[in-house]
């Protein structure tokens, strides 16, 4: 079977190590207990696609957040406000 276009295609924005523990520094202080750090996993496509067309260098350090399908719309309003 032949690869895909998507699976060809690599993005290589540096990660930004110091941001993410600040995100979850701010979570767990806003009480958000389950706060969890992927470093092997790369970018979702729904980050990666639109980041390649805006900045195709990948120079921009990027920390991805996850949306938590079980979780509701005021949950997500609240993991923004955490960071305000």
């Amino acid at each position: 079977m032949e690869e895909s276009i998507m699976a060809k295609l690599k993005y290589p924005a540096p990660g930004a190590p110091k941001l993410a523990k600040r995100v979850k520094e701010l979570l767990m202080s806003s009480g958000f207990d389950r706060v969890g750090e992927e470093k092997k996993r790369g970018l979702d496509h729904g980050a990666w696609v639109p980041l390649m067309l805006l900045y195709p260098e990948a120079y921009i350090p990027v920390c991805q957040l996850s949306v938590q399908t079980n979780n509701d719309a005021t949950y997500h309003n609240n993991m923004g406000k955490a960071f305000t």
